[in-house]
């Protein structure tokens, strides 16, 4: 990762850190790095996150983007089966944090940007007149949900575009935690089904030697 990744990502948690939000976790996680160098590469405008659970990842890409584009023109929107604002039943609420991902994405300057949407992945894919420029998997880890939502995107991914998926870890990784195995299968049947896409294997540095056990697989036309 060379140091201008590295840069971006530590000016992006000082602004974090400024708004007071606490750690985002954008300059110390290998994942928030790899989003950087995906970002500042594609320089993405329509961006759609599957999955957002706290609103940190969220978070991160959008102020990434901001950091890309030196505007606000551009756009993510943000999938999530639950009301993830909920006072009652949001992930923020019952895991003890103290922002909900709206009030999160407010204090960092990116309510404007960023597009909370409640519904199933699959549902909203398959009515969604939208497309996008990079869709980020994070939603659920089941082996059949990941191959879905990866056919489903495939479907709202503009030439050019990229798909990404987190928790992509390989057996060895994987095996004290079967729950975590979807995303590892779904790119496997995806790839076997569709010959014009390469995998990217984001969890190689460039020694050939894994990063760290939780990882992103890149999915583009060949």
């Amino acid at each position: 990762m060379d140091d201008s990744i590295q840069n971006a990502c530590a000016e992006v948690q000082e602004i974090a850190d400024r708004s007071g939000v606490g750690f985002i976790d954008v300059g110390e996680s290998i994942e928030r790095r790899l989003m950087a160098q995906i970002i500042r590469q594609l320089r993405p405008t329509k961006v759609l996150e599957i999955g957002t659970f706290l609103g940190w990842t969220s978070a991160a890409i959008g102020l990434l983007l901001k950091q890309t584009h030196e505007s606000d023109g551009f756009h993510l929107t943000s999938v999530d089966v639950i009301d993830v604002d909920s006072p009652v039943n949001g992930y923020w609420k019952n895991l003890g944090y103290i922002h909900s991902p709206s009030v999160l994405f407010g204090r960092l300057g990116l309510d404007r940007n960023i597009e909370l949407v409640q519904a199933d992945s699959a549902e909203y894919l398959a009515t969604t007149e939208d497309t996008f420029d990079f869709i980020f998997i994070d939603g659920h880890h089941g082996a059949d949900s990941v191959y879905r939502d990866i056919v489903l995107s495939s479907k709202r991914l503009k030439a050019g575009g990229v798909i990404a998926l987190h928790d992509y870890d390989p057996p060895e990784v994987w095996f004290r935690k079967p729950f975590m195995a979807g995303p590892f299968f779904a790119v496997r049947r995806i790839l076997a089904a569709n010959p014009e896409l390469k995998l990217i294997d984001a969890r190689l540095n460039s020694d050939g030697n894994v990063v760290r056990s939780s990882c992103i697989a890149i999915l583009s036309a060949k």
